[in-house]
């Protein structure tokens, strides 16, 4: 989840050049992206529900943000939304990672014993 806002924040000041090509930033995407789709769908049932809804929002808005930069067309016009979307994401891991840990948290805890 972590690799995938990274990645994603690199859309925000997309600059090609020496250090980074258009390409290498599009592939860490795509990796970032399937890393994290792969287990939250193939694990979905072991999710509680809220933690999986607003991972699946994430995956979801950063898609869409992925989508505006395939087009430059779309990516000049909607470059206001895809700000938008990218502070969402980045707002919403603190959130995640909390929700992941209380579960740990409320596993881990002994309750009465039957």
């Amino acid at each position: 989840m972590l690799a995938l806002g990274r990645a994603v924040s690199e859309w925000r000041d997309l600059k090609y050049g020496p250090d980074q090509s258009y390409e290498e930033i599009r592939d860490a995407f795509v990796e970032a992206y399937n890393s994290l789709n792969r287990p939250v769908h193939d694990y979905r049932p072991f999710y509680t529900p809220g933690v999986y809804t607003v991972t699946k929002e994430l995956l979801s808005k950063a898609k869409k943000v992925y989508d505006y930069q395939q087009d430059e067309r779309i990516a000049k016009k909607r470059e206001e939304d895809k700000e938008k979307l990218l502070d969402e994401i980045n707002e919403m891991i603190d959130p995640i990672c909390e929700a992941i840990r209380r579960r740990i948290w409320i596993e881990m805890t002994p309750g009465p014993q039957c």
